[in-house]
């Protein structure tokens, strides 16, 4: 899961729009998309345990 965090948190937002728009089209239901998963990275990091 690591990686792929890793990978989400580099992209930039815009990125996630292109194939939001090719899935839903133009409106709000790409916004939503590219917005969870922009913040969903973060989101998980923060919550994740630490182990030593």
């Amino acid at each position: 899961m690591k990686p792929v965090m890793d990978f989400l948190q580099t992209m930039p937002a815009f990125v996630y729009l292109i194939p939001a728009i090719a899935f839903f089209g133009v409106g709000v239901a790409p916004g939503i998309f590219a917005t969870v998963l922009f913040a969903i990275a973060p989101g998980v990091r923060l919550t994740e345990p630490r182990h030593p």
